[in-house]
């Protein structure tokens, strides 16, 4: 029986459905071991696929790189914030640059960031908060 931060909130709502988008392989099947007894999780390795399937799928929350080779996570963001299916959905960044948090620029985008490593127990907490969190508000147009 699946426990952790994800179960007891969800039950009854039928699983959260999650997009990761990682280039590293092996850290997408960490980060889909940690999630997947609790949510129906989809993997994408590149940028480019991860927006693609974004934008084909609905998903409860987008749990993204920030560097990969092809499409990076704030490029990915910025792209999903214009669609009207995530202006208000969370988006978490996976990041491998340091203590200091996100750019300025990444900052309004992104709900919660990681940086790696994290601790195992750490993605589905974040996650759970993430999900069970009222919407954002849409960043007002120029």
């Amino acid at each position: 029986m699946p426990s952790g931060p994800l179960v007891g909130y969800f039950q009854g709502m039928g699983k959260p459905r999650i997009l990761v988008v990682e280039d590293t392989k092996m850290i997408a099947n960490v980060i889909f071991d940690l999630l997947s007894p609790t949510c129906d999780v989809t993997l994408c390795f590149t940028g480019k696929e991860g927006v693609a399937k974004a934008l084909e799928e609905r998903f409860d929350l987008v749990v993204t790189d920030l560097v990969m080779p092809d499409t990076d996570g704030l490029s990915l963001a910025k792209i999903l914030r214009q669609n009207e299916n995530y202006k208000t959905a969370p988006i978490l960044a996976l990041t491998a640059q340091g203590k200091h948090g996100l750019s300025p620029e990444a900052e309004p985008l992104f709900d919660a960031y990681l940086v790696k490593p994290f601790g195992i127990e750490d993605l589905p907490v974040v996650a759970a908060r993430l999900l069970a969190a009222p919407p954002r508000r849409a960043a007002a147009k120029p």
